[in-house]
């Protein structure tokens, strides 16, 4: 796998993995008004100077995850927060995920100087808070939010080290 920067043509491909509007709540909280998004939403998203938004490639070249990292604090450039997490439905379960994770902490860390860095899942997203657990996040509180009309639990989570 190998990470480079997002392109706008890279939206109607990752966009495409999300199925439901569930599944779009899951991804990006209330990020998106309607389903589906589109891949000029999708763009506007990464518009800010503040976030670095990457696409997973593998070795031929197909789009096979996402990832964005924002600065919320520009007077704290070192801490970043890792969003919009997700890979191609049909490789999950393939460690994927955890490889993309992974190279996003290393790219933080190098190019961004990150030393804090952080993200939220829903408790609903049981498969995407475990895989976050195996490359060394952990839960530092949770709270609870509205999403569309429903009250969904949410894990706020550090990297350990």
């Amino acid at each position: 796998m190998i990470l480079r920067n997002f392109k706008k043509e890279d939206a109607p491909i990752i966009l495409g993995w999300i199925k439901s509007k569930t599944d779009l709540r899951k991804w990006s909280a209330d990020r998106y008004r309607d389903y589906p998004a589109t891949p000029d939403e999708m763009a506007q998203q990464y518009a800010p100077d503040n976030i670095t938004s990457l696409t997973a490639e593998d070795e031929n070249g197909n789009v096979i995850g996402h990832i964005s990292i924002r600065i919320p604090d520009l007077t704290k450039p070192q801490t970043v927060r890792l969003g919009f997490i997700i890979v191609d439905d049909s490789l999950r379960g393939k460690g994927y995920g955890k490889e993309l994770i992974r190279q996003t902490i290393e790219y933080a860390r190098k190019n961004l100087n990150a030393t804090s860095i952080s993200l939220g899942v829903f408790k609903n997203n049981p498969y995407a808070l475990h895989c976050y657990e195996s490359v060394g996040f952990k839960e530092i509180e949770q709270e609870t939010y509205s999403i569309d009309g429903e009250m969904w639990d949410g894990v706020e989570m550090e990297l350990e080290g």
